[in-house]
């Protein structure tokens, strides 16, 4: 554990007693010092580099812009996360909504605001935020070319969702200037946060008695999305553990022996959800940036993209299921009709692309989302397929021949092509989305 100095740990105001120009210094000791901070690289280049103090484990701290709280102090769980602790100084004036901290200049602008007005000059990060607003070294000496791919590297979904799902729930669209939640019920968005990561805000007034999201908690209502994070790591260990057991516990669990009596968990199952509609095995999925998807589902408001990723992309889902995301009154698919088998939308989290939705390997390419799809309607009770499957869809074409109108010598009048409609069917019809 890092001993941490009290103004640090605490986050105590700084003494008035003191000068500028004593409290710049004491930081500058602060951040050279051991026990202060230590260089990190940020994607792993030395041009990347930046300085920071990162903070031990505290359960009541949590990040200042996307207002996450670690909810576990076991460094080996995928939702473990570090804070550090960074000047406002040293944030970058990025223009975007999902910023939540103020940038100062300087740092005596910082300490003067801070001493007349009371305004934050320190703030906490986790580290994907660190990443995503921290100001880097390198881009005072760089080109234009460079900093350009530097600005691109921190848009990246890996340092945004935490930001982007906590905008989701807080923010507003910045056209109509309405909140999201005034626009969706606010349960309705609670339910695009997966159950293993909402312990992170729940903590937050808003889902008190007064606030905006009150009788919202962590089961409740039922997530959209299955988070198959621990799932997924535990086959890979147990593929890579190259034991008998390992494979067994992996590819068919049935044939160890169980002494609760319990049936084992199946891993080898195709019940990922393709946004398209498909099936997928979870160690055959890929993992994909889930805004554009989620903006295909909130189309009444505008939401806070990323620059890299934004609205100028959603032709990329556009074809895609619109029943993907069920409601409560709606059927849920299975495998082999076991309830126990649901085929649900996924994601995982890990810690090179952040948490992501998952895709079938047949849709994970541009040229195949971009495609116009003609999606078969679902059959209502089950899957099995249908001895007259013409008959599920709402419109049904029936082929008619129509005459061409032949030049004759004496004819005076046009040609008249008649499209009838009754109980057998229509000759013509527009079919659209509306």
């Amino acid at each position: 554990m890092i001993h941490q100095p009290n103004h640090v740990s605490s986050g105590r105001p700084l003494q008035n007693s003191m000068s500028e120009e004593e409290i710049i210094a004491e930081e500058e000791r602060e951040l050279n010092s051991v026990d202060g901070g230590e260089e990190i690289m940020v994607d792993g280049g030395g041009s990347d580099s930046f300085r920071t103090c990162w903070l031990s484990y505290d359960a009541d701290r949590r990040c200042d812009n996307c207002h996450r709280r670690c909810f576990t102090d076991d460094t080996r769980s995928p939702y473990y996360f570090d804070m550090c602790l960074i000047y406002s100084h040293k944030i970058k004036g990025l223009s975007t909504p999902l910023r939540k901290i103020k940038k100062h200049q300087t740092r005596e602008t910082a300490v003067r605001a801070h001493s007349q007005r009371g305004q934050r000059d320190r703030y906490h990060l986790c580290r994907e935020c660190c990443g995503f607003l921290s100001e880097i070294d390198a881009e005072s000496d760089a080109t234009v070319e460079e900093v350009r791919r530097l600005n691109k590297s921190r848009f990246q979904w890996s340092k945004l969702w935490p930001s982007f799902y906590w905008d989701i729930l807080v923010g507003s669209d910045t056209d109509s200037g309405a909140a999201f939640h005034q626009v969706y019920p606010a349960k309705h968005l609670w339910r695009f946060i997966p159950h293993s990561i909402r312990r992170y805000w729940l903590d937050e007034d808003m889902f008190g008695r007064e606030g905006d999201y009150y009788g919202c908690s962590e089961f409740l209502p039922p997530s959209y999305f299955r988070d198959r994070t621990l799932d997924l790591n535990e086959f890979v260990s147990n593929i890579n553990s190259y034991t008998c057991r390992g494979f067994l516990q992996a590819l068919d669990p049935s044939r160890l022996s169980d002494r609760n009596g319990e049936d084992p968990k199946q891993f080898l199952l195709p019940d990922v959800l393709c946004p398209w509609g498909c099936g997928e095995y979870c160690h055959r999925a890929i993992p994909f940036d889930p805004s554009l998807l989620i903006q295909r589902h909130l189309s009444k408001v505008q939401l806070n993209l990323s620059p890299s990723n934004g609205h100028d992309k959603l032709f990329l889902v556009e074809n895609s299921r619109l029943d993907y995301i069920r409601l409560d009154n709606e059927q849920v698919d299975t495998v082999l009709m076991n309830d126990n088998w649901k085929v649900l939308p996924s994601v995982v989290l890990s810690p090179a692309k952040g948490l992501c939705i998952l895709y079938c390997r047949h849709h994970a390419s541009r040229s195949s989302q971009r495609r116009l799809y003609t999606h078969t309607p679902k059959k209502v009770g089950n899957m099995l397929s249908s001895t007259r499957p013409d008959c599920l869809s709402h419109c049904v074409v029936r082929p008619r021949s129509v005459s061409t109108v032949r030049a004759r010598a004496y004819n005076t009048t046009m040609t008249a092509n008649i499209f009838t409609c009754g109980y057998a069917g229509c000759d013509s019809a527009n079919v659209c989305l509306e």
